[in-house]
């Protein structure tokens, strides 16, 4: 913070940082590993660093004393607001959208569809023989579990595809007008 002058840069390179980290959490997929969700955890957590500590600087940096303290404070109540607002956003969003891809997902899952037919047999016959050693069921129930499982996953995986990928854009339109009043 301190041998760089203008926080802006700091600010422009947290916000590109968490464009990368959006944009790449698009692709995670039920084939995603542990390491990579870490990695890309890890590598948000470095972005908004960036973000909040030159934001937090500059804003504090206005005031001394007595009005430091109930700035840090309103500044901090606002923050923990708009967190939980958007965290209650996002969590009533992605249920209602995985809600919607998960009925997207039966209405073309018929006995009709060949191609449907096929992924259903090759996944029973791959986790019917684990789930009767292991847990002593029929292959009736392995069949409606491994539906359930296969049907449900896809979707909430199709829902954090999509939202990653609003976020992204709204990441991108907030750098485009951070860099545009930069300009000014």
């Amino acid at each position: 913070m301190q041998t760089i002058r203008d926080p802006r840069i700091l600010i422009f390179i947290g916000l590109f940082m968490v464009e990368i980290c959006l944009f790449m959490m698009t692709f995670f997929s039920s084939l995603t590993s542990e390491h990579d969700i870490l990695y890309m955890l890890f590598a948000r957590g470095v972005a908004l660093a960036f973000l909040f500590i030159p934001i937090n600087s500059t804003i504090l940096s206005q005031f001394s004393g007595f009005e430091l303290g109930q700035v840090a404070g309103l500044l901090n109540l606002f923050r923990q607001i708009g967190g939980s607002i958007g965290i209650a956003l996002i969590g009533t969003l992605l249920a209602r959208n995985t809600n919607y891809n998960y009925n997207q997902l039966i209405s073309h899952v018929t006995s009709l569809n060949q191609n449907a037919m096929n992924t259903y047999n090759s996944t029973v016959i791959r986790f019917s023989n684990t789930f009767i050693k292991d847990i002593g069921l029929t292959n009736t129930a392995t069949a409606a579990i491994a539906r359930i499982i296969s049907k449900k996953s896809t979707s909430l995986i199709q829902s954090f595809s999509k939202f990653f990928l609003l976020l992204y854009f709204l990441a991108l339109h907030l750098k485009i007008k951070f860099v545009h009043q930069k300009k000014k």
